[in-house]
């Protein structure tokens, strides 16, 4: 997953998460209800949950490998 932006009411927090899969999702949506707010998962624009997190960070890895194979 790349960038996360965190919206709390009245302030905005943005934030990047190093890692990925479920452990960086998970971080992502415990500090979400902590603040009491939702995330904008950056690559769909919809609300960061479980599911998209995954996939967005699966499509991203698929990215970059090709990237890093040169296809």
């Amino acid at each position: 997953m790349g960038s996360t932006v965190l919206r709390a009411v009245g302030r905005d927090v943005s934030g990047r998460l190093h890692g990925g899969g479920e452990g960086a999702v998970r971080a992502a949506l415990a500090v979400m209800d902590v603040l009491g707010a939702r995330a904008i998962e950056t690559g769909s624009g919809n609300f960061l949950d479980p599911e998209s997190g995954r996939s967005s960070f699966e499509a991203w890895q698929a990215y970059r490998d090709g990237v890093l194979r040169g296809s």
